[in-house]
């Protein structure tokens, strides 16, 4: 998103209310979005040049998150960032 990405957002209404979806189409929807979900998931463990991926990739410490925050949102930061938590 730094780098000028999109986050395409559906919320579907939920409860009692007079515009909630029944419980059985919630439950289709997100079977119908993890089929596709899953897909792209093979694809990538099947797809993606792993040599690629790790010479796109840093690991840093999680105590230099608040650090690093300000340069992926200044879209400084290219690649991907693995965050070390122990």
């Amino acid at each position: 998103l730094a780098c000028g990405g999109t986050i395409r957002v559906l919320v579907e209404p939920v409860g009692d209310g007079p515009q909630a979806l029944p419980e059985a189409i919630l439950a289709e929807l997100v079977a119908a979005r993890a089929t596709p979900r899953a897909t792209a998931w093979n694809r990538l463990a099947t797809d993606l040049d792993q040599g690629k991926l790790d010479s796109l990739t840093v690991t840093r410490p999680l105590s230099d998150v608040i650090a690093l925050a300000p340069e992926i949102l200044a879209g400084k930061v290219r690649g991907r960032v693995v965050l070390e938590v122990a």
